[in-house]
């Protein structure tokens, strides 16, 4: 069987244009990957760091907690709740069963059954500024960036 020139141009042009058809929708599907990655690791970043001021003042221990943050408190816990209701959207829902509940023992700590110290006391601080960031560490596990 011989193939004239225009034959074999024909089939040489009809591979070229599905290897890049082929080419094109992997690229595609490539960049979707490379945006998802990057706006979760944008999420990671803004969640991590509403934790910063909180893990600073509870590792440099130097006040009772309630001076520490006083008013800011609340302030701290609605950043750190919108920094949670942005990052939760690109959990998987297996992850964020676990997820969730990490932060319930943030938010809910049962500090006073752990600790034997009295409140008024710089030992009750330091336990629960331990207690405290374990907690943060817990959800901090779930913020990694992907590379």
């Amino acid at each position: 069987m011989n193939l004239s020139a225009y034959e074999i141009a024909l089939i040489v042009g009809g591979f070229t244009i599905i290897g890049t058809l082929l080419g094109a929708l992997i690229t595609y599907r490539n960049a979707l990957e490379i945006q998802k990655i990057a706006e979760f690791n944008k999420a990671v970043a803004v969640f991590r760091a509403t934790f910063v001021d909180e893990i600073f003042h509870i590792r440099r221990n130097v006040e009772p907690f309630f001076q520490r943050f006083g008013e800011r408190r609340e302030e701290i816990d609605i950043a750190n709740e919108k920094a949670k209701i942005i990052f939760e959207a690109f959990l998987p829902n297996d992850i964020l069963i676990g997820f969730n509940a990490a932060w319930e023992k943030y938010k809910n700590p049962d500090e006073e059954n752990k600790i034997k110290e009295s409140p008024l006391g710089p030992e009750y601080y330091k336990e629960l500024g331990k207690i405290r960031l374990s907690h943060i560490n817990n959800l901090l596990a779930y913020a990694k960036p992907k590379l």
